[in-house]
């Protein structure tokens, strides 16, 4: 397993270590990036737009009603800063932040550096082992939900000097305008942390400068983590034909959990999705321990909606549910099964008691003595009728009872299939929970 000792230093010095990846904008490549807003042209002059920048770019014009995603940003900051008139058409280029005559252009490589795909400076961490696809759609993803999120009262703050200590080392930097404080929030909101693989860690220091490189011991590794449940990957050669079986195994399983992580992050107005290493190390962290239990584990298994990974247990709890009302229907079948046999016992007392009159059965119908002979036998055997009919009747209520018992009981027999049926297969998830803590536990 990793350290945990760095583990913990990199959750506790997030923001530090951020920090020393933001603050620090007077290197080269990344001031040099950050210039390309500040020099864009104002609205037919060669006036460049850092003269009004810091007075435009404030909440009164960039707010989280006018300003939503990418396309409203350069919308906002065509009319509001550069003074294009509301009927003038926005240049297309504008949009595509890979153009060298988008605003966004400098921002752009930013993220492309820090995803591990910017060829310019030599990190292409991510982008020399997979395929990367659509980065200018992912940067709008991205940079979408930045400004969807933004604290715009921050493009109001006044002048700040701020100061980091990292492992001794204590670094300053100046915020001196609203535009500062923009670009140190994008910053903050890519926090390149962690590199792809682990021969490339240096390649996120070559944005620093030399005297931040006690950094990299704070700088997680994608394959790192990889490693430390799925076993040694080494180095990976420029030449892919030269890759070992692990490191085949590795990039293939990179690229899925790369496609699946663009998938889940796409939304209907920016379906490329976007992918950003330090953002969605959780995730790789989760896919690589599964991957260590199950070689067969996808990617698409994660998800940012905490609930569906409780599938297993919300599935139980159904069955266990089900199964309380079947058993209640066997028991309301059952408690009615009981009462048609007391009422059949009922019938069965009631024909006990019903009487039969013959001559010399001890009654005053059945003596002779005072009474006609004819006319006695006349009334036993009318008596004798009524009490057939009403015996039949008894009868044929008993049956019909008896039948409606045996259906019933029918019934009840299939309920209590039922039931059993759901127990085994309650029994069966509780026996694949128990697996599943005990290798999580083991």
């Amino acid at each position: 397993m990793t350290s945990s000792t760095n583990s913990q230093n990199f959750l506790e010095d997030l923001n530090s270590i951020a920090g020393s990846y933001v603050l620090d904008t007077s290197l080269s490549y990344v001031s040099g990036q950050l210039a390309v807003i500040p020099t864009q042209k104002l609205y037919n002059t060669s006036t460049t737009s850092a003269a009004t920048l810091n007075s435009n770019l404030t909440p009164a014009n960039f707010n989280s009603i006018d300003t939503t995603d990418i396309t409203s940003f350069i919308n906002q900051f065509y009319t509001k800063v550069l003074g294009y008139p509301s009927t003038s058409s926005i240049p297309s280029a504008a949009y595509d932040p890979s153009n060298s005559a988008s605003p966004l252009k400098g921002l752009y490589n930013i993220y492309t550096a820090s995803v591990g795909a910017n060829p310019n400076i030599g990190n292409t961490d991510l982008s020399s082992i997979i395929n990367v696809s659509n980065l200018p759609g992912q940067f709008k993803a991205a940079f979408s939900d930045f400004i969807k999120n933004f604290n715009f009262s921050i493009l109001s703050s006044s002048s700040t000097s701020e100061t980091l200590t990292l492992n001794g080392t204590t670094y300053t930097a100046t915020l001196s305008n609203n535009y500062g404080n923009f670009t140190k929030a994008f910053l903050n909101y890519l926090s390149t942390t962690t590199v792809i693989q682990t021969s490339n860690k240096s390649s996120v220091l070559s944005l620093l400068n030399s005297q931040n490189s006690t950094g990299v011991t704070y700088v997680q590794s994608y394959q790192a983590i990889y490693e430390s449940f799925n076993g040694p990957v080494g180095t990976l050669s420029q030449n892919s034909a030269n890759w070992t079986v692990a490191q085949r195994v590795f990039v293939q399983r990179l690229s899925a959990f790369y496609t699946s992580e663009l998938a889940k992050t796409a939304t209907s107005s920016q379906p490329s999705g976007s992918f950003e290493a330090s953002q969605d190390l959780g995730d790789w962290y989760s896919y690589t321990q599964n991957l260590y239990y199950n070689p067969q584990f996808s990617p698409t298994a994660l998800t940012r909606d905490s609930n569906s990974t409780y599938i297993l247990n919300e599935v139980l709890l159904a069955l266990i549910s089900m199964l309380g009302t079947i058993q209640n229907v066997a028991a309301s079948q059952s408690q009615t099964l009981s009462f048609l046999s007391q009422w059949q016992a009922a019938y069965s007392d009631k024909l006990r008691q019903m009487r039969t009159f013959s001559q010399g059965d001890g009654t005053v119908l059945g003596g002779t003595n005072g009474w006609d002979k004819d006319a006695a036998q006349a009334t036993r055997n009318a008596l004798n009728n009524v009490n057939q009919n009403y015996i039949s009747k008894l009868q044929a209520s008993q049956q019909t009872l008896s039948d409606q018992a045996k259906s019933l009981q029918a019934n009840v027999n299939q309920s209590n299939d039922a039931a059993s049926q759901q127990g085994s297969v309650a029994d069966s998830i509780l026996q694949q929970l128990s697996t599943i803590l005990s290798a999580i536990f083991k």
